[in-house]
This record gives structure tokens, C-alpha cells and sequence, in this order.
């Protein structure tokens, strides 16, 4: 009997032994890995901190007011929230210097810039953000009857039912069948 319980006292110091270990790497985590987002911000600790350099732990870093994720340092037309969505660099307008600012990239050409998948709802990084056979630019985000990539060529937000506000919706003519972005080069389609 003294020998099972020897193993038995063995057993539980070796469980509070592995229980203090865990504990203790627990505590030792950084915090980005407890919380990927220490201020509720919309931006992500580690794209703060190595991309738009501002604090994982102020929402509104230069206390201006406005929220780190709505900020636009690099006045390309999208919010950091934006580009870090589309992995694009909020401090540079260019990120891959092609010549045309970020938010009008077509990161996944498919026919919707960046700023437009953004308004839209949809991933800039995926053709068919919803996996359900229809490509973003043919998916009518907001219910108007007028496709995302329709509105788009109209200059109208495929995220609002009546983007200039006027009372009428922007279900209008939609004659367009645009599949590419013709505005970003590396979009381009050879006919």
C-alpha cells in the first residue's frame, strides 16, 4: 500500500509541477497573442506597430479625434483600416508602385479597386469574397439590382442603395459587363 500511494504522490506533484509550467507560460505571452487588438481599434497590434506606427494601445494615437483605423496618413484615398485589409502599406500611396494610389488597386482583379470592395463589403484579396460562385464585381452587395462592378464604372458606392442620396436608388441601366479593372495595368487581359 505505501507504494501506490508514493506513485500516487509522484503523480499529483508532476500535475501541480505541469500546471505551474503552463501558468507560467501563459503569463509570459505576449499580449498581442491574448488580444490581437489591445485598443479596439479595427487595426491589428502587429500592423500598428510595424505599419502604421501607432499604438496597439490608444485608439486614436495623435488624439485628434479621429480613429487609428480611420486615419489616411498616406492620403491614397483608403483608411488604414482599408489597407490593412488589403495588405497594402498605409504610409506609402503606392505601395507597388505602379503608378495608381491604393484604393484604386485591384489586388485580385476582379474588377472592383480596393476602395470599392471596401465600400462593397467584400474582400480585396479574393475574387469571390463569399466562396459562392459569383465574383465580387458581379454580386450586388447592397440589393439595388445594379452589380458592384456595374456601380463601380458609374462612380456610385456598390455598398449604398442610393449613393448620391437624391431619394432615388442606384438601380438604373445596367448594360455594363465589365470583368477587369482598367484602370490598374497589372489587370489587364489580352483580347
Amino acid at each position: 500500500m505505501p507504494e501506490r500511494r508514493s506513485n500516487a504522490v509522484v503523480a499529483v506533484r508532476a500535475l501541480v509541477a505541469i500546471g505551474a509550467l503552463v501558468g507560467a507560460l501563459a503569463a509570459a505571452a505576449p499580449a498581442s497573442a491574448i488580444d490581437p487588438d489591445r485598443d479596439d481599434d479595427g487595426l491589428r497590434n502587429r500592423f500598428e506597430r510595424v505599419w502604421s506606427h501607432s499604438s496597439p494601445f490608444d485608439a486614436d494615437t495623435d488624439d485628434d479625434g479621429v480613429s487609428d483605423a480611420r486615419e489616411n496618413p498616406d492620403t491614397d484615398g483608403i483608411r488604414n483600416r482599408v489597407e490593412q485589409a488589403s495588405h497594402t502599406d498605409p504610409l506609402d500611396e503606392d505601395t507597388d508602385d505602379d503608378g495608381l494610389v491604393d484604393a484604386r488597386d485591384d489586388e485580385d482583379c476582379d474588377g472592383l479597386d480596393n476602395a470599392d470592395e471596401w465600400m462593397a463589403g467584400t474582400n480585396p484579396l479574393r475574387v469571390d469574397s463569399d466562396a459562392d460562385g459569383l465574383g465580387d464585381a458581379d454580386e450586388d452587395s447592397d440589393r439595388d439590382g445594379v452589380s458592384n462592378g456595374a456601380e463601380d464604372d458609374q462612380g456610385a458606392d456598390p455598398g449604398d442603395v442610393d449613393s448620391d442620396d437624391d431619394g432615388r436608388g442606384d438601380g438604373v441601366d445596367d448594360d455594363d459587363d465589365q470583368g477587369e479593372n482598367e484602370d490598374d495595368p497589372t489587370c489587364q487581359v489580352d483580347d
